[in-house]
């Protein structure tokens, strides 16, 4: 599998996801900017944690989910390489998920979770903007 890649240049983080493998076997591994499939969207993990950070600061909360909205021609690309390398390897949406989850959760102190969560943090990656589904609160009293 590892020697079938598509003649298309993909980047350390793409290729690593695709193969499953963290750096092994990684020589044709380009600049993240170069790649075909994310053509830098890799590297702006950081900026993604960034604007969402700042969109939940005045929220209390302990869980929160992510979502992203990623351009259809990257999920294409995506999708191609993944079915002509024949691989189930994560696509691209569901690893920026889980890497801006991650990275999210080390600087907020608040816990990443998959479902059941206080905040859904959705970054849209094609005009750097982020949209907050924050859960309901239900306060039950009564008078005594």
């Amino acid at each position: 599998m590892r020697n079938h890649l598509p003649d298309k240049q993909l980047c350390k983080d793409c290729y690593s996801r695709l193969i499953g493998c963290r750096g092994h076997g990684v020589k044709r591994a380009l600049k993240s900017e170069d790649c075909w499939i994310c053509q830098g969207l890799s590297q702006e993990i950081g900026k993604f944690v960034d604007l969402a950070i700042e969109a939940v600061e005045r929220y209390q909360f302990e869980t929160f989910g992510v979502g992203t909205k990623v351009d259809d021609e990257i999920l294409e690309r995506d999708e191609r390489v993944r079915h002509d390398l024949g691989v189930d390897g994560r696509d691209i949406k569901t690893w920026i998920n889980r890497r801006v989850g991650r990275e999210l959760e080390k600087r907020s102190g608040k816990r990443f979770v998959f479902s059941d969560y206080d905040i859904n943090i959705i970054v849209d990656t094609r005009f750097d903007h982020v949209t907050l589904q924050v859960a309901p609160v239900y306060v039950y009293g009564r008078y005594i």
